[in-house]
């Protein structure tokens, strides 16, 4: 689990919609919501070899109602140790939200090369299975 205001997507996340920040113990720690469900927002970091990295492109540009099919086409990418992509993602714990961003290592840092997807209901789902086992 990573810190989402250490992450590319975290100025998208809070300002969304169905997103709040409730500050906890004695407002020393922040928690982050998906309103729709009540439940807590998690960030991670998933890194990615260059083939499986562009499997993350096409997946992420794909429609969701195709995803899965296209997922066993293609193949499910498979995270690396230590990749060239980098995915940001951001989900609810019932995962109804996530928000998604791809960024590649290039000159000693890392770039999106992807516009951030954001999804809710069933869509966030599909797109949670896609990545997350």
């Amino acid at each position: 689990m990573e810190f989402i205001n250490n992450m590319e997507v975290a100025n998208a996340l809070y300002q969304s919609p169905c997103i709040e920040v409730k500050k906890t113990f004695f407002g020393l720690k922040k928690d982050v919501l998906y309103t729709q469900t009540n439940s807590i927002v998690r960030g991670l970091f998933l890194e990615y070899d260059c083939c499986n990295g562009r499997r993350v492109e096409i997946l992420l540009s794909s429609p969701w109602e195709s995803l899965e099919a296209i997922a066993r086409k293609i193949g499910y990418p498979v995270p690396a140790d230590n990749g060239m992509y980098c995915l940001s993602m951001c989900y609810s714990c019932d995962h109804r939200f996530v928000m998604m961003q791809l960024s590649r290592y290039i000159e000693f840092d890392y770039h999106p090369v992807s516009s951030i997807r954001t999804a809710e209901g069933d869509e966030a789902e599909a797109l949670f299975k896609a990545f997350v086992k």
